[in-house]
């Protein structure tokens, strides 16, 4: 059963559900999800197996998300979501039962790219491992569409800029015109995740913005020489396999990178078998550079 716990980040209230393995002081991982998430979405399964293996686990709802506080609703600004991870470090850090010295993060689509970035800032992170992770958010936003839907969001995104200077306002859209789906994402999403409390409806206009400004593989070299492990969907439909080849080439030593079976897509990494396989190898990959000294 996770406990319900809160800190705050830069005056805001976060909200997070905090997972305990057995003994003390423990490592930690921190989770970090992914665009327009919240934390009863993936991660309640992670934290349990990482729970289960000895790790203590926090997943949170970032700002303008979930139970968290702060306005406007559905605001997505990469830099805030790092600031937001980075609270969360400080807060596991004062739990008595934590080994302060053993934090590692765990992020998953969007959240792979803050989980990298965030590392790349803190070094008081020991070890990251990135899931099917956006690395550049022009690139993936661009990869999502033709040359024509490009220009016109482009476009939009001027319009917004200029509404936003005159009159101090922004709109809110729907996520999924932002980030353009298959005929899989919804009926999944609905399948699995339609139980949820707290699932945004829309996001503000001036997130799409902040993250064509995005840009964790400009930062990942800087994690090296602490671990780095990455997960691809060879066949991911959502983010593009050059997200994870091109930040893989650019990040330092130590690093792993592990590709999930041609059958699965980036939804079939949360489910079943392919949550099997990432869990088995984010586990052995923790157990190896956070348990070490046990």
């Amino acid at each position: 059963m996770a406990e319900a716990v809160t800190f705050y980040s830069e005056g805001e209230k976060i909200v997070g559900d905090w997972y305990t393995a057995d003994g003390g002081p423990r490592p930690v991982i921190v989770l970090c999800h992914g665009f327009t998430g919240v934390k009863g979405m993936v991660m309640p399964d992670v934290a349990r197996r990482l729970a289960d293996a000895g790790f203590h686990a926090l997943a949170f709802d970032y700002r303008y998300f979930g139970e968290s506080g702060g306005t406007p609703r559905g605001r997505i600004i990469p830099l805030e979501q790092i600031r937001d991870i980075r609270a969360a470090i400080t807060y596991v850090q004062s739990r008595a039962e934590v080994d302060a010295e053993r934090v590692g993060l765990w992020g998953t689509s969007f959240g792979g790219g803050n989980a990298v970035a965030t590392a790349a800032l803190d070094e008081r992170v020991r070890c990251v491992v990135a899931n099917i992770g956006v690395m550049r958010g022009e690139r993936w936003l661009r990869s999502l569409r033709g040359p024509e839907q490009w220009h016109q969001l482009l476009d939009r995104v001027e319009e917004g800029r200029t509404n936003r200077v005159l009159t101090g306002e922004t709109i809110d859209v729907n996520p999924f015109e932002i980030m353009p789906v298959d005929s899989e994402t919804v009926p999944f999403i609905r399948k699995h995740w339609a139980d949820v409390p707290n699932l945004p409806r829309t996001i503000t206009f001036d997130s799409v913005e902040a993250v064509l400004e995005y840009d964790p593989q400009a930062m990942i070299h800087r994690i090296s020489p602490r671990p780095l492990l990455m997960l691809a969907v060879e066949r991911d439909q959502i983010v593009p396999n050059e997200e994870t080849n091109a930040a893989y080439a650019a990040a330092g030593e130590p690093k792993k990178l592990v590709w999930l079976p041609r059958r699965l897509s980036h939804w079939g990494a949360y489910v079943d078998e392919g949550l099997d396989i990432v869990m088995a190898e984010t586990l052995s990959w923790f157990e190896g550079w956070l348990l070490e000294a046990d």
